[in-house]
């Protein structure tokens, strides 16, 4: 009943243009005009819209207005970039295949993606997460080969999500 709700107040305040991605306000409402682009862009890069005193993420709200229907399940960014919400850079996805499709930390020292430098030893580490369980895929010389291992391993657990940058 809620989900209703929400989406009726949605469909009558907001408009989405699936080819930019971009909501805006069809309506005039506190210190918003009509026209004006809807929703604040968190650190994170997600973009949220309040209705009725609550936020949404604009990635939900465009699922919502694509297919008429709540997304059920995690909706991804096909690219990476949050704040990309046209039509076809959304997908439906579960909590491992969304973090398989995630850039490469800003945080890796390695440079690759699934590799990480073992200092007593100083092989390079490959490993990947699958289903919440970190998984082996041995000890490497060169950081390029255990990211090939680690680029092959995540084709074969998550197929098109699999991100290797």
């Amino acid at each position: 009943m809620e989900n209703d709700y929400i989406k009726n107040i949605a469909f009558e305040q907001l408009i989405y243009n699936p080819n930019t991605g971009i909501f805006t306000w069809s309506v005039s409402r506190r210190g918003v005009r009509a026209g004006n682009v809807a929703g604040t862009k968190e650190k994170t890069g997600y973009r949220k819209i309040m209705l009725d005193r609550r936020f949404y993420g604009s990635h939900r709200l465009a699922w919502l207005f694509i297919y008429g229907e709540w997304p059920n399940g995690i909706i991804d960014h096909i690219d990476g970039d949050p704040s990309n919400n046209v039509a076809t850079n959304l997908r439906i996805s579960n909590t491992s295949l969304n973090a398989a499709n995630k850039k490469t930390p800003v945080t890796n020292t390695s440079g690759f993606k699934g590799v990480s430098l073992v200092k007593s030893t100083g092989k390079w580490y490959a490993y990947i997460k699958v289903n919440g369980k970190t998984k082996s895929l041995g000890f490497y010389d060169d950081p390029k080969i255990a990211h090939n291992s680690y680029t092959n391993a995540a084709r074969q657990y998550f197929g098109e999500h699999a991100r290797s940058k």
